[in-house]
């Protein structure tokens, strides 16, 4: 999905605020701010104006500005995938590959399904009345999703080669997995809060399917980012395979611990059958880490199946979602 991107002077400017101190003092303030603002005071103008905001502004912003490790990462497993190898990779490139639970290319498609059902939502958000019964349920909503926002916006800061290189220190690499994860938990209770309305399925599908994408994807985002802060870390590769094995046990844990939303274990079931695949590849063209590799594929593969089947499991007659 292409984003327009920011003048390059504003990037300047924001390359020199990023440090760790300050990200982390802005996310830590914003996060006690909006915990501590009643939103059900809030006037409706008012609250369609935060999601304006966190949507277009926080959210897209940040992804629009250049630099993420998403770019480098996304030319290696592409050259991978076709067995090419680099005259001259960076040194993060090559630990990248030390990673088993790496994603095949096609997995990142789905951020612009969810960005369409976001969009979607908040234009349907802007058509709302103040007599709409689905405004208790914004208003409950709206702190999540601006945390989630501004977590994600400082994941996309922290994402990048001066925080995840061997010589940075434990603070500097644990931003960014850190902040993912904080994304995911602030979508959770957004999950949380609109399981109440699947009955409306229409309605459900319009304004929260694509925050309970958002919630799932960022969850096995998180295990990714993990395993890539060890890979870029360099730790034993031993250690590296049962931290690989124990994500995927941790996402098959996570579709079943949120049953009541099946959305989540088909999203966690895309984010495994990924994994396989990336797996495969890397054994077809043998780059990158093979210990444990064929496991991990197996692993991955089954884990999938077990998402997708429990969440086939779970469909009512009178529920799709």
């Amino acid at each position: 999905m292409t984003l327009p991107s920011l003048p390059s002077n504003a990037h300047t400017a924001l390359r020199k605020l990023n440090n760790p101190a300050t990200i982390l003092t802005t996310a830590t303030a914003a996060t006690y701010l909006t915990n501590s603002y009643d939103f059900s005071t809030l006037p409706l103008l008012k609250l369609k104006l935060i999601h304006i905001i966190s949507f277009l502004i926080i959210n897209i912003g940040s992804v629009s500005i250049p630099g993420r490790l998403d770019s480098e990462l996304a030319d290696q497993i592409s050259a991978e995938s076709k067995g090419k190898r680099s005259s001259n990779p960076s040194p993060l490139a090559v630990n990248s590959g030390r990673t088993l639970v790496s994603p095949a290319p096609w997995a990142f498609s789905i951020w612009g399904i969810i960005y369409i059902l976001e969009l979607i939502s908040l234009l349907s958000l802007l058509t709302l009345s103040s007599e709409s019964p689905l405004i208790s349920i914004y208003t409950k909503i709206t702190p999540y999703i601006l945390l989630s926002s501004i977590y994600q916006s400082s994941w996309c800061a922290t994402f990048r080669s001066k925080y995840v290189s061997p010589d940075s220190n434990i603070i500097e690499k644990i931003c960014s997995p850190l902040f993912l994860t904080l994304t995911s938990v602030a979508l959770s209770r957004v999950n949380s809060i609109t399981n109440n309305f699947k009955n409306d399925r229409i309605n459900y599908i319009k304004y929260f399917l694509g925050l309970s994408i958002h919630f799932a994807w960022t969850a096995a985002a998180s295990l990714v980012n993990v395993n890539g802060i060890l890979a870029y870390s360099r730790v034993n590769l031993t250690l590296q395979k049962y931290v690989a094995y124990i994500s995927v046990l941790i996402a098959i844990t996570l579709s079943y611990i949120c049953k009541n939303n099946i959305t989540v274990a088909f999203v966690l079931g895309w984010a495994l059958k990924a994994c396989g695949d990336g797996m495969k590849t890397r054994i077809r063209v043998k780059e990158g880490n093979l210990v444990g590799a064929r496991e991990m594929m197996v692993l991955s593969y089954a884990g999938a199946g077990v998402c997708v089947l429990g969440g086939l499991g779970r469909i009512k007659i009178n529920e799709w979602f």
